[in-house]
């Protein structure tokens, strides 16, 4: 019994996280934020915005071994608090705090939370043989977060009309908040005693050798990234698309509510289908399929239906692929592994890598395709990619290979 209260305890933790996000109410205002506010001119926020990037990728894998080295839960409170300090800096001192302090407070933040709490929850349902209930809470989760954001966002448009620091500050308090129900409540898997007899440096370079020597791991972390980059990508394109074909700004709101509303639909959908359907091919088909429509669909015409259509395909596998590729890499990491976070930290790398890769080049095609043709071209390409990278995952010729536990001192 006390095993099943502490799932249900990780089940309500996931879905507090999920439905108070990072900056779910300053999002819809937030240039204006950074530019009316907080004093940045354009050019500045676009800088901080890259430090932001460049830093996280810079961050991501040894914030990730110092999470399984020196404690999860540690690496997920402390991650928080230093949020929190980079959002009230700019609250307070607005640009007067230096580019690089707060760009580096954001990033290592951000970093030293990611994947500390998906790897503890994942433990704790590994440990009492719960897997296929990890997936479904998990993308239940993913559901709220996306009904959390619209409702988030519409909330936080009203609170910009009274002032633009608003939002951002209730932003502040509901991740102190958080922070404060994940410091009580959090209960750590006991399974990472080993991890405190070998260095972050050891930790770092085996999460990296298990993943490049496990075929299902790694394609599982490929197929990941390129759904991510897809519908991040083509997201750079949305509003675009949709002005183009004679859609007022002021209908863009509503119409990405129901964008919204869509996938969270579809998420809690994808929160019932079983698990022997999970470990087969057919959820990566479908999202691949998914893609292919939305080419269909803007193949020869422009129309609004024929656009608000393609993009709801993205927007099916926006729903799924999150908690199916949490799902695709996490098995494949051994129950005892002391280098799960940073497995997940080099999954995120390498989702926010090759979605650089992906807006760079649409970038470059900017100048000599239309936003349509550019649409086309991400979708067709990710299509290919995840059916290849998925049948690699699922019919790889060797056996799944675990990541090993550090023997190593």
């Amino acid at each position: 019994m006390s095993d099943d209260k502490n799932l249900i305890r990780w089940k309500w933790l996931c879905y507090m996280q999920s439905l108070f996000a990072l900056e779910t109410f300053i999002a819809p205002v937030l240039v204006i934020f950074y530019t009316q506010y907080a004093g940045f001119s354009f050019s500045q926020y676009a800088i901080l915005m890259s430090y932001i990037f460049l830093f996280s990728w810079a961050f991501q894998i040894p914030t990730g071994a110092i999470a399984d080295k020196y404690g999860r839960k540690r690496a997920l409170i402390f991650g928080n608090i230093l949020y929190v300090i980079a959002m009230l800096s700019l609250v307070v001192f607005g640009s007067r705090t230096p580019i690089v302090v707060t760009s580096a407070l954001f990033s290592f933040g951000s970093c030293l939370s990611t994947g500390a709490f998906q790897a503890m929850m994942y433990s704790a349902y590994a440990k009492e043989e719960r897997v296929e209930d990890f997936n479904s809470v998990n993308a239940r989760g993913n559901s709220l977060a996306l009904l959390g954001g619209a409702g988030g966002a519409a909330l936080g448009g009203i609170l910009a009309g009274v002032s633009l620091a608003l939002p951002m500050i209730v932003d502040i308090a509901v991740l102190s908040l958080t922070t404060v129900l994940l410091t009580i409540f959090v209960k750590q898997p006991q399974n990472a005693q080993n991890a405190r007899q070998v260095s972050v440096q050891t930790i770092a370079v085996d999460a990296i050798r298990a993943a490049f020597a496990s075929k299902k791991l790694f394609s599982s972390i490929l197929v990941s990234a390129v759904a991510f980059a897809c519908v991040r990508t083509g997201f750079n394109v949305y509003q675009p698309l949709l002005t183009n074909s004679g859609v007022h700004v002021s209908q863009l709101g509503l119409i990405f509510a129901g964008f919204s509303l869509f996938s969270a639909g579809v998420a809690y959908a994808y929160s019932k289908v079983p698990r022997e359907i999970l470990d087969g091919p057919l959820m990566l088909i479908l999202i691949a399929l998914a893609f292919i429509l939305s080419s269909i669909f803007l193949a020869n015409t422009s129309t609004t239906l024929a656009i608000i259509c393609a993009i709801c395909c993205h927007q099916f596998a926006r729903a799924v692929y999150p908690s199916l590729s949490a799902y695709m890499i996490n098995i494949n990491i051994s129950d005892d592994s002391t280098s799960r976070t940073t497995i997940l930290s080099l999954a995120a790398l390498l989702r926010s890598l090759l979605a650089a890769v992906f807006s760079g080049g649409m970038a470059l095609a900017a100048e000599s395709f239309s936003d349509r043709i550019m649409f086309n071209v991400v979708s067709l390409v990710s299509a290919v990619l995840v059916l290849t990278f998925g049948f690699w995952s699922v019919y790889a010729t060797q056996s799944k290979k675990p990541c090993p536990t550090s023997s190593r001192s």
